[in-house]
């Protein structure tokens, strides 16, 4: 087993794909600079150092797939989004660290979006979690 497993949830919007038509960029939760994202975390966790990493598109994917990589996590790092209800399967004692728009022109969850209040963060501390908000002004 690896020192500890690290996923990342896939969140570009792009023309292809279960994604296609679902206008995500225009609720503020569209990793632009997705690849940038995922070579920080490589580097951070390098898998020489015992680390493994995956992403994942939770939506191409069954109910029990998604229950088992959430499962396995260590650390899941996911822009706030349906995604997260996955937290359900993690183990106490994991992370999550949850990035969230904050810009004033996005529409998703405005009472979330001023003052990073989540009910992921409820999710989390009733499952034993440790749970992280990051306001993303520019995602």
């Amino acid at each position: 087993r690896p020192l500890a497993t690290v996923l990342v949830l896939d969140r570009r919007c792009s023309l292809e794909g279960p994604a296609q038509g679902t206008h995500c960029g225009d609720r503020g939760r569209n990793i632009a600079n997705f690849d940038e994202v995922i070579g920080v975390v490589r580097a951070t966790f390098a898998t020489a150092d015992g680390f493994a990493h995956c992403t994942f598109r939770a939506e191409d994917h069954s109910v029990q797939s998604q229950a088992e990589h959430f499962a396995a996590a260590d650390l899941v790092i996911a822009v706030v989004g349906a995604g997260l209800a996955n937290m359900l399967f993690m183990r106490p004692g994991a992370t999550v660290v949850m990035l969230h728009p904050s810009s004033p022109g996005s529409s998703f969850s405005v009472y979330s979006s001023r003052c990073g209040q989540s009910y992921f963060w409820h999710i989390a501390a009733q499952l034993g979690l440790e749970f992280w908000a990051l306001l993303c002004p520019q995602l």
